[in-house]
């Protein structure tokens, strides 16, 4: 267990896949609501949260083996990590958010930004080969 109480997976876990704090709950709400499938939108409205974020988030959960997407009229998402792992560590960061909710989202703040690594880098001075 890291100092800040949460685990070094869930610590580990938000370092590579969380960038907000709407982006966890949205996994969150996936994963206590994971015998239904969801839309961007109906997401939106009951995260009350703006569907283009949304829609980002999903695609980037899908990717990472979180979600599956079922194509009909409009892409549903259904919570469904691709290993128990993956499953345990959700689940372990959906305790530590109700039982240490401001040490997650500290942890969350806390991450680095990659944007601003980027921004950075475009300032780095490099020596001429």
């Amino acid at each position: 267990m890291a100092k800040s109480g949460i685990s070094a997976e869930v610590e580990q876990f938000i370092s590579e896949h969380i960038t907000s704090v709407g982006q966890m709950e949205t996994l969150l709400f996936l994963h206590n609501h994971a015998d239904q499938a969801w839309s961007a939108v109906q997401l939106s409205k009951a995260l009350y949260s703006q569907t283009e974020s949304i829609l980002t988030w999903l695609t980037g959960f899908e990717r990472a083996g979180l979600l599956t997407a079922e194509e009909t009229d409009q892409s549903l998402y259904r919570y469904a990590p691709g290993s128990a792992m993956l499953g345990r560590i959700v689940q372990q960061l959906d305790r530590d958010y109700k039982e240490r909710k401001d040490a997650v989202i500290q942890r969350i703040f806390a991450r680095p930004s990659r944007s601003l690594f980027s921004f950075a880098e475009a300032f780095r001075i490099r020596k001429d080969d």
